[in-house]
């Protein structure tokens, strides 16, 4: 990721974080003192602590971590930018996008997250092009928020369907719970929006063990 939300999100701390993990795997000490142990029972991996840090992460060393968490974990995901542009024909040297497009290139699945709005459609849209400049890859659409009118969902999915069928399309509810969870600074363990979550992800996982 660029940033550590998922730490700050997860309530966990930001180091160890992605450079953490780099430079144990090119030490040749990549264990369990390189992730941080959440207690439901997954390992986390943090962003970077600081966005301007993106520099000191290359699309290798992004290839390397990949390859470790595929060795260490059954199941790995990666939160990545959701701009895939390459830069590097502009000036000849390592874009600031190449470390996202290098893991989406490595990733089995992609699943794209986006808004229940129209906005939240194009930006999809442009996600699924740039990621389809990269890989063959089966792509997921989660659009999250999305308002529980029929017609809105039907149009969200038509509109989306012209130009791109993914292989699946979930619709996650706006939730209240969700933004007094935030303020509260509490994982939310219920309501629509968790319930349509795990039924998803339940969904998804069923098709990897397949």
């Amino acid at each position: 990721t660029v940033t550590p939300s998922i730490a700050q999100r997860l309530g966990i701390p930001i180091v160890p974080n992605l450079l953490t993990a780099s430079d144990h795997i090119r030490q040749g000490r990549f264990d369990a003192t390189s992730v941080v142990s959440h207690p439901q029972g997954f390992a986390v991996v943090p962003g970077l602590a600081n966005p301007r840090e993106w520099d000191e992460l290359t699309s290798v060393e992004a290839g390397e971590l990949v390859s470790a968490f595929r060795d260490e974990f059954s199941v790995t995901l990666a939160a990545v930018h959701p701009i895939l542009e390459d830069l590097a024909p502009l000036s000849g040297l390592e874009g600031r996008f190449d470390v996202g497009r290098r893991v989406v290139e490595l990733a089995d699945e992609a699943l794209v997250v986006t808004a229940g709005s129209p906005v939240g459609l194009v930006r999809a849209l442009g996600t699924i092009a740039d990621i389809r400049g990269v890989t063959a890859a089966p792509i997921h659409v989660v659009v999250n928020r999305m308002p529980r009118d029929r017609f809105l969902r039907a149009e969200w999915s038509r509109e989306l369907t012209r130009t791109f069928t993914p292989v699946s399309l979930t619709f996650l509810p706006f939730d209240r719970g969700l933004s007094k969870s935030a303020w509260d600074g509490r994982l939310v363990d219920r309501g629509p929006f968790v319930r349509e979550v795990r039924r998803f992800t339940a969904e998804l996982v069923g098709t990897w063990a397949a």
